[in-house]
């Protein structure tokens, strides 16, 4: 029996996403050429990233109450106000709400490299903390996943994450309250934006197993 209770994942350490991280530095591959010294240097950041990334999650898996054009509603009483959320959870008899957060620490490092003037080493840092982040989501992600085959059900292949359609950035503020985030050390600013930065939401749905 699935319950609505929140799971905790702590100490997440996702293979490093090398080739999303260049990517995400316009890195083309057979394109882009890089000599020793940069390669090193680009490396030697990605590496130090990865050891300052202190992910963590939590999930919850809610029963979809009722859905329409105007928004979807969940057991806990939650509402996401989003054609496109109940458009993307239909024919799901649960939605999966997941949060994670790569910590402090490396957004703290990068601060102290603009600070001092690093701009090269603050983008790398940037940039390998947001894919592993995402990466610490795709863990949450497969975890719930088979965490529900046993009763049958299936995640949908994709997530959804607030920021994206009419899917508003408020829903974070829902989601940070339903996942007790700050557990996790994350707060919601007035703005609807997580801190620490590298922290990110996402929804997906539970469907049954034809």
């Amino acid at each position: 029996m699935i319950d609505s209770a929140i799971h905790r994942i702590k100490n997440i350490h996702p293979e490093i996403p090398v080739k999303w991280i260049l990517s995400r530095l316009k890195y083309k591959k057979n394109k882009t050429l890089l000599d020793k010294k940069s390669a090193n240097f680009l490396n030697k950041n990605i590496l130090r990233a990865s050891s300052l990334c202190q992910c963590e999650g939590a999930f919850r898996f809610l029963r979809i109450v009722s859905s329409s054009a105007e928004g979807t509603s969940l057991e806990s009483g939650m509402t996401f106000k989003s054609a496109s959320i109940s458009k993307f959870l239909k024919g799901s008899e649960f939605a999966l709400i997941m949060g994670v957060t790569a910590g402090n620490e490396i957004i703290m490092e990068i601060e102290s490299e603009i600070a001092a003037g690093r701009g090269a080493e603050a983008v790398i840092l940037d940039a390998a903390a947001s894919e592993i982040a995402d990466c610490a989501m795709d863990y949450i992600n497969e975890f719930a996943g088979k965490y529900i085959l046993r009763e049958g059900l299936k995640l949908t292949k994709t997530r959804f994450s607030p920021g994206f359609g009419d899917f508003h950035l408020d829903a974070q503020k829902i989601i940070h309250k339903c996942l007790e985030m700050n557990e996790m050390g994350v707060e919601v600013t007035d703005s609807f934006q997580l801190v620490p930065e590298k922290s990110v939401t996402s929804v997906a749905g539970a469907v049954p197993i034809c």
